[in-house]
């Protein structure tokens, strides 16, 4: 995917995201519902979102039990970047 295509495919879902509202918070506020079995998988994950995006903010999307959930923040010098997934909620 050239540079060019990913910023318009990120555009495109953050204008859907600002259709969707407001973020669910902080990428904690995402992980505080994973069993502690699981939590240090899941801390890998937001270590280096951590230290690679400031403002960092998680939007889910859907209104059945499986979800996308967007990860979303700045890198340092000021362009949005960000990861997707799916999450399961039971």
């Amino acid at each position: 995917m050239t540079l060019a295509r990913c910023r318009l495919w990120w555009l495109r879902h953050l204008l859907a995201l600002a259709v969707i509202g407001p973020a669910i918070g902080a990428i904690d506020d995402f992980l505080h519902v994973v069993p502690p079995e699981d939590r240090q998988k899941f801390d890998k994950l937001a270590k280096p979102v951590d230290e690679q995006l400031s403002g960092v903010k998680v939007y889910k999307v859907g209104d059945e039990a499986e979800k996308r959930a967007y990860v979303v923040g700045k890198t340092k010098d000021g362009k949005w970047a960000g990861l997707r997934t799916t999450v399961v909620e039971t």
